[in-house]
């Protein structure tokens, strides 16, 4: 049998891949073709052989671009998600001063508005009440609630709403208002403060002990007020808004539950109850993909409702089981139709 690789040779040149070294061939001109085709199959076992491709190297190379530009847009966003600082006073939750009674001191407030608002500023309540004294579990026949077999009824969130109508007509004294039961309820007293001594030497009573200020109730059952336009986005540089109100939330909640619930969450990881109120919500908006005529204000917090009943919270960019949602505009019209669904923001209240 004559030797395939003696004799006068056909140079036959093997591109491998461009990480692996090229490989130069030399086979005997009377090699059969059987033995040729089953040496390269031998060889293709160990690296990939083709001859060279423009159209695959292109396509090679517009993927490599792909990714780089998508791990610099990834690095973008962390840059302009770490330079958002909220307003502090959007972090801070309603004080007792801030909170509104409008009947006769000493007794419960009661709104004087419609039915519905009513029933509805009633029904977080008695939901707060059960979710504190019931081990979180809510009425399931409460009002609005009995025959409904959906994600939603379980949680808080099922009393998220808006709140609409022109200025001056009674949305923020809503918030206020339940503000100053929920202290009313379950507010604690202030922690003592050490006594205040008067060191103005000028004045009579100098050195002497001053009394403190009145003690106030603290709220334990927060309402955080956000305004609207603080999460205005341009779409570029910088977050979008409801990335914007996710940053606010955590902070919030980290200035607030310092204590841990019952099973040891503090912080934004806190299960306890709360209430965020969104002023003026219709200024949330990017600037760049707002259309009053298409009616899309406030479409890029969706995903943020409507990925709650996942249970996963702010860590996974969505609304908190455990809390409430109030959002109040003046432009109801120019809201998103599929922000006013239930599990997003499902109640409209119309204020005139």
């Amino acid at each position: 049998m004559s030797d395939p690789f003696s004799g006068s040779f056909l140079h036959l040149q093997l591109f491998i891949c461009s990480r692996r070294p090229l490989i130069i061939a030399s086979f005997s001109a009377n090699a059969s073709l059987m033995i040729l085709i089953d040496w390269l199959a031998k060889l293709s076992k160990y690296c990939s052989i083709f001859l060279p491709n423009k159209d695959e190297y292109k396509e090679a190379e517009r993927e490599n671009r792909q990714s780089e530009l998508e791990k610099k847009q990834i690095e973008q966003i962390e840059r302009q998600l770490a330079g958002f600082q909220p307003k502090p006073k959007d972090t801070e939750p309603l004080s007792i001063d801030e909170a509104k009674n409008t009947i006769e001191e000493g007794e419960e407030a009661v709104l004087i508005y419609t039915e519905e608002q009513k029933k509805h500023f009633i029904r977080i309540l008695e939901d707060i009440d059960d979710f504190l004294n019931n081990e979180g579990k809510l009425n399931l026949n409460a009002e609005g609630e009995s025959g409904r077999n959906d994600q939603y009824k379980n949680f808080l969130l099922r009393n998220n709403c808006i709140l609409y109508g022109a200025p001056g007509t009674g949305k923020t004294e809503f918030v206020k208002e339940l503000n100053h039961v929920l202290i009313n309820r379950y507010g604690r007293n202030s922690p003592e403060r050490p006594p205040v001594v008067n060191l103005d030497p000028s004045d009579p009573n100098h050195g002497l002990t001053q009394d403190d200020e009145e003690k106030k109730p603290e709220p334990t059952i927060p309402i955080f007020v956000i305004s609207g336009a603080s999460l205005m986005s341009t779409g570029k540089d910088e977050p979008k808004t409801f990335e914007k109100f996710i940053i606010t939330l955590k902070k919030a909640k980290n200035n607030f539950f310092k204590n841990p619930d019952e099973e040891g969450n503090i912080g934004e990881d806190s299960k306890l109850p709360y209430i965020v109120f969104v002023d003026e919500a219709d200024q949330a908006k990017n600037s760049l993909t707002y259309n009053p005529q298409a009616k899309n204000n406030l479409e890029e917090f969706k995903n943020f409702f409507s990925q709650a009943e996942d249970g996963g919270g702010l860590k996974k960019e969505a609304q908190d089981l455990n809390s409430i949602c109030i959002f109040a505009t003046n432009n109801y019209e120019t809201i998103d139709p599929a922000m006013k669904r239930r599990g997003r923001l499902g109640t409209s209240l119309n204020f005139t």
